[in-house]
């Protein structure tokens, strides 16, 4: 039986999908007015409900659905092989997508969805689509890269798939920046990324590291050990020496640089307390995502990746990129108004929703 009026959030792996899923979720429910509940698949335990309270509070309307997450979980990528990765989910997704679909058709009566970089077909009218780029472009490119040893046949078997999933959606709000920039019929919105405040008190020279979702985090600490300055990390236990610390101590002038992985959650919270990031390199077996953002970053000055350079070298590095950063942030405020990409995503989906009633 139907009973919980809500909008379905569709992420990807990792943390920043849900996140941002959620984010633009909740500001539209703010939209619609009423009761109208976040559901969001519970796939990383503990620490997803610790990620969610620290960027929203103990807000009442989410709802971390175990069952949803199960089954999304069962088609992620585990960071080791994207081959691997593609070549399951060519074969499971349309049988996941069902099974996903019914369950939440049973469960709850559904407002809409919001998806992030979706993995999944879930057949539900109207839904939005959201991400850096599509993942039919990524895939796309990834084709003509010699450095991206995936196999051309799988990637263009996947790349077919996903532009089928992706037609369906109503509406595909693109950030800026992203991977690539905006395709014809995309709606540009500004990256978001909601930085939680730090209350930090006595916080040294040093570094921060954001763990993702994606288990290996070697590269990380070497980075990290390089520069070797107090280390602040949001999952101390997973980083050797560091204190954990929110993201908001990003803002602060002590922090040096921020060191992560080259997603867009990473990317979003440093142009948003221009922080300087630094990236590991591009690995063979990674998402091909990884190395267009890498390039991408480089190309804005938005920060660099570590290949081997010395600690001098590096800090000389990072210096350069901080009055980059903070124009181009600049322009991303002139061209959209604000830096509130989920506010600019929930008004656009409310008008879409308000013109199809």
């Amino acid at each position: 039986m139907n009973c919980i009026h809500c909008i379905i959030c569709n992420p990807s792996y990792g943390n920043n999908p849900y996140i941002r899923t959620t984010e633009m979720a909740l500001k539209l429910s703010d939209k619609i007015g009423g009761k109208v509940s976040v559901i969001v698949p519970h796939v990383y335990g503990e620490r997803q409900k610790r990620i969610l309270e620290e960027e929203f509070g103990n807000d009442p309307r989410i709802v971390l659905d175990e069952e949803f997450g199960s089954i999304l979980r069962s088609i992620f990528f585990d960071g080791a092989s994207y081959a691997d990765f593609l070549r399951q989910w060519l074969t499971s997704v349309d049988d996941v997508s069902a099974k996903a679909a019914a369950l939440l058709n049973k469960k709850y009566d559904i407002v809409c969805e919001i998806s992030r970089s979706p993995l999944l077909n879930l057949g539900i009218t109207p839904a939005f689509y959201n991400s850096w780029t599509r993942t039919s472009v990524i895939l796309e490119r990834a084709m003509q890269e010699p450095a991206i040893v995936i196999d051309h046949a799988l990637l263009s078997r996947a790349m077919e798939k996903f532009r089928t999933l992706e037609s369906r959606y109503a509406m595909h709000l693109i950030s800026v920046p992203g991977t690539v920039d905006p395709q014809k019929g995309d709606e540009p919105i500004p990256l978001s990324a909601s930085v939680p405040p730090s209350d930090d008190e006595g916080v040294k020279p040093g570094v921060y590291v954001t763990v993702s979702g994606i288990p290996d985090v070697g590269s990380l600490q070497g980075i990290a050990d390089c520069i070797g300055l107090k280390i602040y990390a949001s999952d101390s236990a997973k980083i050797k020496g560091s204190v954990h610390a929110l993201p908001g101590i990003l803002a602060r002038s002590e922090i040096t640089a921020h060191i992560a992985r080259a997603g867009w959650g990473a990317i979003g919270t440093s142009l948003a307390t221009e922080t300087p990031l630094i990236v590991p390199e591009y690995q063979s077996g990674e998402d091909p995502e990884i190395y267009f953002n890498i390039r991408r970053i480089e190309e804005l000055g938005l920060g660099i990746a570590f290949r081997n350079q010395t600690k001098s070298d590096l800090l000389e590095q990072i210096e350069k990129l901080r009055p980059r950063i903070a124009a181009y942030k600049k322009e991303l405020i002139q061209r959209f108004g604000s830096m509130d990409g989920a506010q600019i995503a929930a008004e656009k989906m409310e008008k879409y929703l308000q013109d199809h009633a």
